[in-house]
């Protein structure tokens, strides 16, 4: 999950490299400010800083782990990165407290990236935090707004990351279904009910494309003319 993420992302930043290189003015494409976009130094260091992160935390999981600490000690790790303390009441073998880990810290990544993305306060990138949330609005609710090049090209790398998508449905089935408690890692895809919604999210991204190019199309002048063109 985090290595298709953050491989997604640094792509991004070497599309961005690039543009520069070839004096392409993508800002003005994407309709970005012309102060307040990122930069590729700023993808770059949300991508390795983020990813130096999870892989620091996972680390010291795997150490505290074989060292022989107990189980509350380390699912203390990432309830201090949240101010909330993880206590276990019981102790598993090691392998299964390593799967345990790997969704734990698969549930805090996700925590503190919605809790920093909502952030209503002047910093780490608000302007473009906003504007990626308008984007995902506007995808959302495709029919009822006007697309533009960002929200297209938004639309375009989330079909590109339905295997993310997939992956964070079985991470909120997992917990919401409290399996983390028996650790039944199978549960959400022995149920048909959850299999189906795993169907439902990976057409999500697909179907907000569509709607796109349905939505241009019928904004274009004579919009008839050119219907058996995009179907």
């Amino acid at each position: 999950m985090f290595s298709l993420f953050f491989l997604h992302l640094f792509l991004y930043g070497c599309n961005i490299f690039m543009w520069r290189k070839t004096r392409i003015n993508y800002a003005f494409i994407f309709e970005f400010a012309p102060t307040k976009e990122l930069k590729y130094r700023d993808v770059f260091l949300i991508c390795t800083t983020s990813m130096t992160i999870v892989v620091g935390v996972m680390f010291a999981h795997l150490t505290l782990i074989f060292k022989g600490y107990s189980s509350s000690t380390v699912q203390a790790v990432p309830g201090c990165l949240l101010l909330v303390c993880y206590i276990q009441r019981y102790i598993c073998n090691v392998y299964c407290q390593c799967c345990y880990t790997h969704m734990r810290l698969m549930l805090l990544f996700i925590q503190v990236f919605l809790l920093v993305l909502v952030c209503p306060f002047k910093i780490i990138y608000r302007s473009s935090r906003y504007h990626f949330l308008i984007a995902i609005r506007n995808i959302i609710l495709t029919p009822f707004y006007k697309v533009v090049m960002v929200d297209f090209f938004m639309a375009d790398q989330l079909c590109s990351q339905v295997p993310l998508l997939r992956t964070l449905e079985y991470l909120a089935c997992y917990y919401i279904t409290s399996s983390y408690k028996t650790q039944d890692y199978g549960y959400c895809t022995r149920v048909k009910h959850f299999r189906d919604l795993a169907y439902a999210v990976s057409f999500l991204p697909y179907y907000w494309r569509a709607m796109q190019v349905y939505k241009i199309e019928h904004d274009l002048p004579h919009h008839n003319v050119y219907s058996s063109d995009f179907l």
